[in-house]
């Protein structure tokens, strides 16, 4: 049985780095004055909890060396209650929110903190994160400061002149006269086979409970709806073509969804379900659409999950509306942690194939997820985004960084077709990042990258046989062939034969614009690849050969040699390449 695990918030303390703590020095005025009216120099009743506290929802204690009953406390249970460490280990610059504003005498200098840390707040009624040097958070946090018994509401003041009425964008429930029941059974069970393995943010038991009674008992919203027409959709994407539902309700049922994030995430206050609700969206424009649109999608989903503060553990936000804050179960606050790293990574990934910008949420302090056991891929998938260094490294460091990744690629186990595919397009992009350095690359990390590729030709083999268009099906072996090409060694070059067999047979299976354009493309490489070759075989053709001159040398017919090379140069113009690279004709002929 789950327990429940409360959003409070953190005690008076600052953490600056792994290993320094500043205290907050308290003002002594009263004995019987808790902390929070001492810091704002307001009148305390002495109770525990006291009547300000209580009106403003701070966290009310008496920290002192004598508390509101006279009794004597430790320094060392003082100092414990003064400050609180985080620890660095899960981010490299900590997040510690306060639960009362510092005041001026209790700041520290900024120069001094190196950027590393930073005080956030969440209104936990509307589900809003902002770091409290916002421009909305300082009305608010003056209005306290200044010791107002009604300081301002966290609000968006004077933010523009107001001339227009903001927009309002109404859309309707339509999701009951588009699917049935059934339908959505169907497809969700599609989508939980095939995606959910590795995509496993989506709590299927709170799903298919929500499922149910929104068919039957009790409409569970728009923003439930969105979630479902983003599951139903991919689990029909990744049925049999004779299976998925009609392309028109398809169709309509991606529109759907876009509005509903439209017109309640972006002009209305972001939720959990909106972040699930983009990362569907992204995996299902990443698998129809050309690059630029689900990137768009992936940056809009990482930026609403810093909206809602999804990226801070939930116990280091000062919670502004202490009586509406929720309470998680392990299992939600584990749910919270997968929604957030498959956001983060999704970004992360479509960005550095792409060759755009990440989005940069700072002051990451969510932990990794756990997994749920050998069927979950989910925290290998997050791994081998985390080994992706920041294109803004350093050049020397971020050219460790790259081999780094790809020596620990190997030790990310998993024989999931889906994993092998992406830990081969993740060695491409290592490789491409490295090739444009232009400064050469150790021979054991190109074999690494051979050896990803060619673990993933099986696999995108075994996804189009039983007619799986992941999103990477087809660009792993057109991306390793082009590698091949790049790398044009010995060891890349045998390669060829069998990497171009695996995508003929990839684009046999869909036989769509797309599919046929890549064989054509490389098909065009390899012929280029061999032309520059004949050519350069050309060099070798010399004007004389000069004979030895000491007394029983053999001495060379010069029109044979010349004969030898008019021979060669008709051979490797006759020569059908197409055939010989084949290795059906290697090795049957």
């Amino acid at each position: 049985m789950s327990t429940s695990i409360p959003i409070v918030p953190l005690n008076d303390s600052i953490a600056v780095g792994a290993t320094t703590t500043i205290p907050i020095r308290v003002r002594r005025r009263s004995r019987k004055a808790c902390v929070p009216c001492r810091q704002r120099k307001r009148k305390c009743d002495g109770n525990e909890p006291c009547a300000a506290c209580l009106g403003y929802g701070y966290n009310c204690r008496y920290t002192d060396e004598t508390n509101h009953d006279g009794v004597t406390k430790s320094k060392a249970s003082s100092q414990i209650a003064h400050r609180r460490t985080l620890s660095t280990s899960s981010s490299p610059s900590a997040v510690v929110a306060l639960d009362y504003p510092i005041s001026n005498s209790d700041t520290v200098d900024e120069s001094k903190r190196n950027g590393q840390t930073k005080i956030a707040v969440l209104d936990a009624k509307r589900s809003r994160f902002l770091k409290a040097n916002s421009a909305v958070n300082f009305p608010r946090s003056l209005g306290i400061d200044l010791d107002s018994s009604d300081p301002p509401r966290l609000h968006s003041f004077a933010w523009n002149a107001g001339i227009r009425p903001e927009t309002k964008v109404d859309v309707e429930s339509k999701l009951r006269s588009l699917l049935s029941y059934e339908d959505v059974q169907k497809y969700s069970e599609r989508y939980f086979k095939i995606l959910h393995p590795i995509y496993g943010f989506v709590n299927r038991k709170v799903y298919e409970r929500k499922v149910y009674a929104h068919w039957h008992t009790d409409p569970q919203g728009l923003d439930h709806e969105a979630i479902v027409a983003g599951v139903v959709t991919l689990g029909s994407l990744y049925s049999p073509p004779d299976e998925c539902i009609a392309i028109e309700i398809e169709t309509e049922l991606v529109a759907h969804a876009k509005n509903v994030l439209e017109s309640t995430s972006i002009f209305r206050n972001a939720t959990l379900e909106h972040v699930i609700s983009f990362i569907l969206r992204s995996i299902y424009l990443r698998t129809t659409h050309r690059p630029h649109a689900s990137w768009i999608s992936s940056l809009l989903t990482c930026h609403i999950v810093e909206s809602i503060g999804l990226h801070q553990d939930a116990e280091q936000l000062e919670i502004i509306s202490p009586s509406t804050a929720p309470v998680y179960t392990e299992e939600e606050q584990e749910m919270r942690k997968r929604v957030f790293w498959m956001a983060w990574s999704i970004n992360r990934i479509l960005s550095y194939e792409y060759g755009r910008s990440p989005v940069f949420v700072s002051q990451i302090s969510c932990q990794l997820p756990t997994s749920f056991g050998e069927e979950d891929y989910m925290v290998p998938f997050i791994m081998l985004a985390k080994l992706l260094p920041a294109d803004d490294e350093v050049r020397s460091l971020c050219r460790k960084q790259m081999f780094r990744a790809l020596d620990e690629m190997a030790n990310i186990q998993g024989n999931f077709s889906k994993l092998v595919l992406l830990k081969a397009d993740m060695a491409f992009c290592l490789y491409r990042r490295l090739r444009i350095q232009d400064e050469g690359y150790p021979k054991e990390a190109l074999t690494q990258i051979i050896d990803h590729g060619k673990a993933a030709m099986e696999h995108a083999r075994l996804l189009a046989d039983a007619y799986i268009p992941w999103w990477n099906v087809i660009s792993t072996p057109f991306q390793f062939i082009c590698v091949l090409l790049a790398i044009d060694s010995m060891e890349s070059l045998s390669q060829i034969p069998m990497a171009h067999d695996t995508l003929k047979a990839v684009v046999s299976k869909f036989d769509t614009h797309m599919a046929r354009e890549a064989l054509q493309t490389v098909d065009k490489l390899i012929t280029l690849s061999r032309q520059k070759k004949v050519k350069q075989l050309e060099f070798l053709i010399v004007d004389e050969v000069e004979s030895p001159e000491e007394d029983g040398s053999t001495s060379f017919n010069q029109e044979t040699v010349y004969d030898d090379i008019d021979m060669m140069e008709g051979w490797a113009n006759a020569i059908d390449w197409d055939d010989f690279l084949n290795p059906t004709f290697m090795f049957n002929n």
